[in-house]
């Protein structure tokens, strides 16, 4: 990506006890490598190095998700990740975009493309279906659908896609 950071950052994110999960580093440096203000990125590192866990740090990551990709579709990072949640063998990107139409309308591809180039790391994409392939996003999908009081089903029934949701 011929993006490098400076032998002081290097140092900096080495130096954190959270470098030494391998897990945590990717996702710690694919949040750098996609963050677009290089003047900020100490402060970037910093706020990143906040997160203790794996999971506090996906947590900053959809954090991020919902506020670039929810301004004109509030809900879209939530619904695709409880779509690919709740898909016992994933779902082909045809059968994903027919569940998040909204009102008969399709998802504009400028939003889910750019969604899907920030979800690439965590999907398997293997002959047109996608599933989560990252455990521990699964396991916050798990978290977030259990908060909200939501179990998901989908099923895919003679080509016709379609998903149920039953409040807990």
């Amino acid at each position: 990506y011929r993006k490098s950071l400076s032998p002081l950052f290097i140092r900096q994110i080495a130096a954190a006890e959270q470098a030494s999960n391998p897990l945590h580093l990717r996702l710690l440096l694919e949040e750098l490598r996609l963050f677009g203000a290089h003047e900020l990125i100490g402060e970037q590192i910093e706020r990143l190095l906040q997160a203790g866990t794996v999971p506090d740090l996906l947590d900053r990551v959809l954090d991020r998700y919902e506020a670039d990709f929810e301004r004109v579709r509030p809900g879209l990072v939530a619904e695709t990740l409880t779509l690919l949640w709740g898909a016992r063998r994933g779902l082909s990107e045809q059968d994903l975009l027919a569940l998040l139409r909204r009102d008969g309308l399709p998802l504009q591809m400028r939003y889910w493309s750019s969604l899907l180039i920030a979800l690439k790391e965590s999907l398997v994409i293997e002959t047109d279906v996608e599933t989560i392939q990252n455990v521990v996003i699964e396991d916050l999908c798990i978290l977030q659908n259990s908060k909200n009081g939501k179990a998901v089903s989908i099923t895919n029934a003679g080509g016709q896609c379609s998903m149920s949701r039953v409040v807990l």
